[in-house]
């Protein structure tokens, strides 16, 4: 049994939706954003027109500016270091878009995997494209991340998920260690999910120590059960 974690990216790693400003910044964010929220369109829809609208080509000089505002989490760093120390494998899940994520990472000198979004760079533009998506999960993402995590894990690993928003409501039923903060801890709160909640990525480090160092590495058993059902299914 391994140790896997799977961490959100937009408003978790970063301390404020990267990419609610990514789009702000450089597309029509409205009416799309508002239309989202109120359940005209889908996500994958929302994705598609502020994609489309993006200005081509983008400014690198602007890009970097935006990149350069951007804040993430002042203890992410030392996680991912002790994350590597004691051969836990991290992988970030993002229903955003590599285009910007990679720029951060980069900014900052993080290396770990990405499961995210793309943004095609066409001749006269963008396209968004959702390598991850499915008709079999109705979550609110354009691509789920529980195929991305399911897809990356034996059956019997044990499964650590950190998150914040509404993209992570679904995964977090497959997890078999929670931390959430913002929207995901209302959402785990209201729905019977255990969970931790942290602030900052120092709290999810000094609890997963304590975790390990008790040697607690034993899958939930309803998660698993679930687990194996998507495997067999799909």
């Amino acid at each position: 049994m391994k140790v896997k974690v799977f961490c959100d990216f937009d408003g978790t790693i970063t301390l404020k939706d990267s990419g609610d400003l990514f789009f702000q910044t450089f597309s029509r964010f409205e009416p799309f954003h508002t239309d989202l929220l109120e359940g005209r369109i889908n996500v994958r829809q929302y994705y598609d027109s502020v994609v489309s609208e993006l200005p081509f080509p983008i400014n690198e000089n602007q890009l970097q500016t935006f990149i350069d505002s951007l804040e993430i989490d002042p203890y992410i760093v030392k996680f991912f270091q002790f994350c590597k120390e004691n051969e836990i494998a991290v992988t970030i899940v993002s229903d955003g878009f590599g285009f910007y994520i990679s720029k951060i990472l980069e900014k900052y000198s993080i290396v770990v995997p990405v499961i995210s979004n793309k943004i095609l760079i066409l001749e006269t533009g963008y396209k968004a494209v959702f390598p991850y998506s499915t008709e079999g999960c109705k979550c609110f993402s354009a691509s789920c991340k529980r195929n991305a995590i399911l897809s990356n894990i034996s059956s019997d690993d044990l499964v650590v998920y950190i998150g914040d928003g509404r993209s992570d409501y679904c995964p977090v039923q497959f997890a078999d260690v929670v931390f959430a903060k913002g929207m995901l801890d209302v959402y785990c709160a209201q729905n019977h999910i255990s969970y931790f909640p942290f602030k900052s990525f120092f709290d999810i480090q000094r609890l997963l120590a304590l975790y390990l160092k008790k040697n607690v590495k034993k899958t939930k058993h309803s998660n698993y059960i679930q687990r194996m059902a998507i495997f067999l299914r799909e």
